[in-house]
């Protein structure tokens, strides 16, 4: 498992943090909330230090952040932090547009904005950490999203493709990402 980190300090005065997990090929959590800090600095040493959190309890075994300083200087802050000895894996530096849905999540939230609103334009552009596709789970059936497509593994998803429908599972989903209201109708 992978962990995305990225923080974000806003000129409103609000910071906030993004993070995506990833296992093998699929997104498995997402989160994005307001931290304290007083800057843009502060705001990534956060996300660092959450991202390494998180990889502590789901034995992630690497974290990416795009700040490469704090990439190079992490195991000082886990000693700090208590983290060292805990934390078996390593941090690694990536570029920002290679953490683009960690840094869209934080992004948002720091701005105030509903930051599902990042996961479903990046469902669109196809713009995810390392370009693979976005998985929900619907109903106990998996629908995935990539290359602008919706699938889903139930048994009505062949058939209503065949006369462009979508199966209740990926409406499901389309609703959470606000692809459409609750009619059923697109809302772009």
């Amino acid at each position: 498992m992978q962990v995305f980190c990225d923080g974000s300090y806003s000129p409103n005065g609000n910071a906030a943090i993004g993070m995506v997990l990833i296992n093998g090929n699929y997104i498995v959590g997402r989160d994005g909330y307001l931290v304290e800090a007083a800057s843009s600095s502060e705001a990534e040493i956060k996300a660092l230090q959450s991202a390494l959190l998180w990889a502590i309890s789901l034995e992630a075994r690497y974290v990416y952040t795009d700040d490469k300083p704090l990439s190079e200087r992490w195991q000082q802050m886990a000693e700090l932090e208590g983290y060292a000895g805990i934390f078996t894996g390593s941090v690694r530096w990536i570029p920002r547009e290679k953490n683009s849905l960690a840094n869209g999540i934080a992004k948002m939230t720091a701005k105030g904005n509903d930051w599902k609103d990042i996961i479903a334009r990046s469902a669109l552009a196809k713009v995810t950490p390392t370009d693979i596709p976005l998985v929900w789970n619907s109903g106990g059936h998996v629908v995935t999203v990539h290359n602008h497509r919706f699938y889903c593994n139930c048994k009505q998803y062949a058939y209503l493709k065949q006369n462009s429908f979508h199966c209740e599972h990926i409406m499901a989903v389309m609703r959470e990402l606000n692809f459409i209201n609750g009619a059923g109708e697109g809302i772009f």
